[in-house]
């Protein structure tokens, strides 16, 4: 700021003291406290302002005194951005030595603001200064732009997983955006909306905020994390993600953009961990099954006064409800979800769980499979009942509908959490115990 606004912001910034002190008296102490705006106007409302705090005294100083924090309505503070600089000043023929300190202040709302009041005791004299006006406003370019941000450098950058893209029906894509700025906070960065996309439901991660300060650099980031769980097959793409931001320096919008991603989706079950898939793998088993046809003929010829077709439907039945069980008992979401896809492959030939809850009316088990899929893929832990869900899939082959579960009920099949609603350990502890070996 020039010399002239700062000799006014030291006027405004006198205070009194605890006793009278004369003019002429150069043997009393004398202490002055100054406020003032670092720069000139007009600033932009979510700009970074400086704000100068300097205190000053005729008495020695062995240490910088204790300075609350300023405060304002409808402005972020952050700071000191630095450490307390030592300074010197010649006021009124008489020198004086203390130390200045330097705060970011961040307009929220536009229009006049007031920095409150701060009182210092400098070495035994109380001083307090008078309110701080400033004023901000939204450009005119900006006036059509529901959501920006204000910088003197943006970067926006993402990272899609998995990389190849390489993922089937029930896989899951994971997109993360996030935005760095220069002298700017990160409670002001602009959110990533999830957009709907026929045919993957997207879960929305909790945003990851972090405003770091060195030397008196602020930097701002915010990292969003959207998931989209695919449920059918065919060509996708996740939209362009673009960001209108102010550059303070050049005083005009600039874009930032993070391209959008194309992939394509193959008809089949769930990816498995290994990054194989679903039918990869029953490939394999075909494979293994076939390799022991001697030991099965073998046991076939010990059982032979039990039917053949009664023994066929007895071993798909028992093996893929088994199967079943234990994925839903793991305590893994994903496996579970996997699990549920091997099973509506096998006992109904589906691989689309959208197809298969639009069959039912069951709304408690229709809100405990979207509950164990947001558990699986947006990244947030979720109480839902594996017993709920097993019985739910096994008792679609005797009825069309189930009736719903009541709250009571739902309690006792999902030892999840306490009743005060804290978090047990050993998510499936009781499921363990109360799933049938049918």
């Amino acid at each position: 700021m020039t010399r002239a606004a700062m000799v006014v912001g030291f006027l405004l910034g006198l205070g009194t003291f605890d006793g009278p002190v004369a003019a002429q008296d150069t043997t009393a102490p004398v202490a002055v406290l100054r406020l003032a705006i670092d720069g000139e106007g007009p600033f932009v409302r979510g700009q970074r302002l400086d704000l100068l705090v300097e205190a000053l005294t005729s008495v020695s100083l062995d240490r910088a005194p204790l300075l609350p924090a300023p405060e304002g309505d409808g402005l972020v503070v952050l700071g000191p951005v630095d450490r307390p600089t030592p300074i010197s000043d010649r006021i009124d023929g008489g020198e004086l030595d203390g130390f200045r300190w330097r705060f970011a202040v961040f307009p929220v709302r536009s229009g006049d603001r007031t920095i409150a009041p701060l009182t210092v005791d400098i070495a035994g004299a109380v001083m307090a200064t008078e309110p701080l006006q400033l004023s901000s406003t939204v450009p005119d370019d900006l006036r059509h732009i529901p959501d920006y941000a204000v910088s003197t450098d943006l970067s926006v950058e993402q990272t899609v997983l998995p990389r190849d893209l390489t993922v089937a029906v029930g896989d899951a894509i994971t997109r993360e955006v996030t935005i760095t700025a220069d002298d700017a906070v990160a409670m002001m960065l602009p959110a990533l909306e999830p957009t709907p996309i026929p045919g993957m439901r997207v879960y929305a991660g909790t945003p990851d905020l972090a405003d770091r300060s060195s030397r008196g650099r602020i930097t701002a980031t915010r990292t969003d994390q959207l998931v989209y769980v695919i449920q059918h097959a065919g060509s996708y793409t996740l939209p362009a993600v673009e960001l209108a931001w102010w550059d303070i320096d050049a005083g005009r919008v600039r874009m930032a953009v993070a391209e959008a991603v194309t992939f394509e989706v193959a008809d089949g079950l769930m990816s498995g961990g290994d990054g194989t898939t679903a039918t990869t793998q029953a490939g394999a088993w075909r494979k293994l099954l076939a390799g022991g046809v001697a030991g099965l003929m073998a046991i076939i010829a010990i059982l032979a006064t039990v039917s053949r077709s009664r023994l066929r439907c007895w071993r798909s039945v028992r093996g893929r409800n088994r199967d079943l069980r234990r994925a839903l008992s793991d305590g893994d979401p994903k496996i579970a979800v996997a699990g549920v896809y091997r099973y509506l492959s096998a006992a109904s030939g589906t691989s689309s769980l959208t197809a298969f809850l639009d069959q039912r009316s069951d709304q408690a088990f229709r809100r405990q499979i979207e509950t164990l899929l947001a558990d699986a893929y947006s990244g947030h832990r979720a109480p839902w009942s594996g017993d709920l869900i097993y019985r739910g899939l096994l008792l679609r082959q005797a009825t069309a509908t189930l009736p719903a579960a009541d709250a009571e009920t739902d309690r006792q099949l999902n030892p999840v959490a306490s009743p005060s609603g804290s978090a047990v350990a050993g998510r499936f502890a009781s499921a363990r115990q109360t799933l049938p070996d049918w």
